[in-house]
């Protein structure tokens, strides 16, 4: 008989929503934009779409064997595949279940917390929804524990956000393994340390050893950060690359409007800065939105969006340009050319002192002659072939990185 998880603490509820918290009195607008975020995500967990998802998710139900590999979402879906399908469970809703049907993966559905979170955002803590918060936190502890191997490992994109905090305290209740955030976005020098992620986790796999560095020094322990480099493979084109004055190119968007209006309008202004410059060179440009950025009204107003994968993007396109996009590093390992733009509204690095990105500044007076020279530059020689992912994940794992 399985033992009655304990409600969640006071404590362990307000630091759900602290991160967000603490991001709104520097960038305002922030918690708002996750507000928004989350009462979308509360639609789908009405009586009836629950109801309806648990139906449909019966035959994927994790069976009696134990699983070792708990996801939170299918953002890490390489890895996901990778691993042995009997030791591996989505938790999610809609959105992973039709992942896990089209997988054959088995799939926890939990949507019960949204409504709480919004409510928590909005109007702090107050008694009623804590216990209802609570409690549903509670009763995930307890499914988790379930099915769960006890030297499970829930797997997570962030551990800053309120919904993925509210699954990590779940799997801590539960008493199975530890929790793992991936890093999935370069942390900039200049950045405060309260924005990073990887606080909250019990491990944190991290993108190369400058990364681990900055993370140390900004006061993070050694010891649970190991690096497992991206959290994908890098995609091989099949195209090759155009010759420089037939170049295609792709503008990689940033939910940027979600860290306040000052940076968000900013943002644009780049945008159709960039934009203006390439085009009156002759050059065809798309945009291709992150995916916090769909259905943004800003986005009627730029000219050929584009809503594919990336791995499509890089067949597609030959020149990346962005912010501080990561993307920039998937496109320079898949041999195509990639243009990072630093403006200080942004508080960015230079990616060239780390990478084969090219950088320059937005405020320059010959902002127009680099950004055609960069986007007719070769790109460099390929790294060496890496390894693995799951073989990456595995040696992150063990402690060799």
């Amino acid at each position: 008989m399985l033992k009655k998880s304990p409600l969640i603490s006071l404590a362990d509820i307000k630091a759900l929503s602290e991160y967000v918290i603490n991001r709104e009195r520097t960038e305002r607008g922030f918690k708002q934009s996750i507000i928004s975020m989350y009462e979308y995500n509360a639609k789908w967990s009405n009586l009836f779409f629950r109801s309806a998802i648990h139906v449909v998710s019966f035959f994927l139900r994790p069976s009696s064997k134990r699983k070792k590999y708990m996801f939170w979402g299918t953002k890490f879906e390489e890895l996901i595949l990778s691993l042995p399908a009997e030791e591996v469970c989505i938790v999610g809703g809609p959105k992973q279940l039709i992942f896990c049907l089209k997988n054959r993966r088995a799939f926890l559905p939990e949507m019960s917390f949204w409504h709480f979170l919004v409510d928590e955002l909005k109007g702090g803590s107050h008694p009623a929804n804590m216990q209802r918060l609570s409690s549903s936190i509670s009763a995930l502890s307890q499914r988790l524990r379930r099915i769960a191997d006890e030297n499970a490992l829930l797997i997570i994109d962030n551990d800053s956000l309120p919904a993925q905090r509210a699954v990590i305290q779940a799997f801590r209740m539960s008493g199975v393994g530890k929790s793992i955030c991936i890093q999935d976005g370069v942390f900039q020098k200049k950045s405060p340390s309260h924005i990073y992620h990887g606080w909250f986790a019990d491990r944190f796999f991290v993108i190369d050893n400058n990364q681990k560095v900055l993370l140390v020094e900004k006061g993070m322990s050694a010891e649970k950060i190991k690096v497992m480099g991206f959290h994908s493979t890098p995609y091989q084109p099949k195209r090759v690359l155009s010759p420089p004055k037939h170049r295609r190119i792709c503008l990689i968007g940033q939910p940027w409007w979600k860290y306040g209006e000052e940076r968000g309008e900013r943002y644009l202004s780049i945008l159709q800065e960039i934009t203006n410059i390439l085009q009156k060179s002759g050059y065809a440009v798309s945009f291709k939105p992150h995916p916090w950025e769909r259905g943004s009204n800003y986005l009627k107003n730029i000219p050929d969006v584009i809503d594919i994968s990336m791995a499509q993007a890089l067949e597609q396109y030959d020149v990346f340009i962005s912010l501080t996009s990561t993307a920039l590093l998937e496109a320079v390992a898949s041999g195509r050319v990639a243009v990072q733009v630093v403006d200080s509204a942004f508080d960015a690095d230079r990616f060239c002192d780390f990478s084969e990105v090219a950088s320059i500044s937005s405020g320059s007076y010959e902002l127009s002659d680099e950004l055609i020279n960069c986007v007719k530059r070769e790109p460099l020689p390929k790294r060496k072939e890496v390894k693995p992912l799951v073989k990456r994940f595995q040696e992150a794992l063990s402690g060799k990185n």
